[in-house]
């Protein structure tokens, strides 16, 4: 439930950065810029405000319509031309030249309107007897140079967060695809072997042939339909483990293979086919072997983690098979462990999940 001040930032980001609000943006900018303008019109000509009502008048629209255009020019201009496009010299320069122009404007126009007027230059004026004129150059260069840019830094903030917002959508879709690619790991070569498998069937054995197909197509179905979705019952890929192996073991005979469940495992949510690849890694090093193996898996739920091991007598040194599994926890879960363990007469691979409250 949002709070208050949530909300409250919300409002105040929403007004800042949405198109509809365009307008009165841009109203709010003019009315502070002219109170700006009239305050260092009145501020220079202090002493003689009514002698210089003509001059104060003129100043402050004259430095209203400049303000205004070094603004407007740093926003539509020398940001998206210069900045974005990371010319930041030219960027600097630019500006540079534009605040320089503003500065000398307003330096000529009190010269010139004291000057007109045929009087000694103000306690106000940029060039009374007793202010250090360099000093003034830089003081009126920064405050300058603050009204230019101050105002930028909405339009800053919103290329600034439309930046982030496709960077995080560029890396959500990146993430994804790499999901799907890993997710995808029934090997090709499996199905076309069992297809083989039940063409030669077909005239020998029709009803296994049958039993090949329906299994097969039950594969298929959870492959390409549920494990589409982010996460499914660990139940459901449980029955696709059992399917899967069941149809390898039409294919190869040898193979022996048990799944055993402890603690409330079924309803669990975990990401489709994530435990197929430690299958195929044990099968795929079977297909050398000659004599009977087993695979065994194990799930158990304790103390909130999901504990899985995967046990077969099959030897194998190809350890490198593991980098996709690793990679694909790394992707779905913040903390987790995988153990491979070798014995002399079982090699076991241990995984830990921690699971989401």
């Amino acid at each position: 439930m949002q709070t208050r001040q949530n909300i409250s930032d919300d409002m105040l980001m929403n007004f800042l950065m949405a198109p509809r609000y365009r307008i009165y943006r841009h109203l709010i900018l003019i009315f502070f810029v002219m109170m700006i303008s009239i305050n260092l019109a009145h501020f220079t000509f202090y002493e003689d405000n009514v002698f210089f009502r003509r001059a104060i008048l003129l100043e402050s629209a004259g430095s209203l319509m400049l303000f205004l255009a070094a603004i407007y020019l740093n926003i539509y201009v020398l940001i998206p031309r210069l900045m974005l496009k990371k010319k930041y010299g030219l960027y600097g320069l630019a500006l540079f030249l534009v605040v320089s122009f503003l500065i000398l404007t307003a330096f000529l126009y009190d010269y010139c309107t004291y000057k007109s007027y045929g009087v000694e230059f103000g306690q106000y004026s940029y060039f009374y007897k007793n202010r250090f004129f360099p000093l003034e150059i830089v003081s009126n260069f920064l405050l300058f140079m603050i009204c230019c840019i101050g105002p930028s830094m909405i339009t800053l903030l919103r290329h600034w967060l439309d930046y982030g917002q496709r960077a995080s959508e560029l890396k959500k879709e990146k993430l994804h695809s790499e999901l799907e690619r890993l997710k995808n790991q029934v090997s090709p070569q499996f199905l076309l072997n069992m297809l083989s498998k039940a063409t030669e069937l077909a005239v020998v054995d029709p009803r296994q042939t049958s039993a090949i197909l329906v299994q097969l197509g039950k594969l298929l179905r959870y492959q390409l339909y549920d494990s589409s979705r982010e996460k499914v019952f660990l139940s459901a890929d449980l029955s696709f483990l059992e399917n899967f192996l069941n149809l390898e073991k039409m294919l190869n005979p040898m193979l022996r293979f048990t799944i055993t469940k402890e603690g409330p495992v079924n309803y669990l949510l975990v990401p489709p086919l994530l435990f197929i690849p430690f299958v195929e890694y044990f099968i795929y090093q079977s297909e050398r072997i000659e004599k009977e193996y087993y695979i065994h898996l194990a799930f158990r739920v304790e103390k909130g983690e999901l504990i899985f091991s995967c046990a077969s007598s099959v030897r194998h040194h190809d350890v490198s098979k593991l980098d996709n599994i690793r990679r694909r926890l790394e992707l779905l879960y913040e903390t987790y462990s995988l153990e491979e363990v070798q014995g002399d007469t079982e090699n076991r691979i241990n995984m830990h999940l921690t699971l989401s409250r």
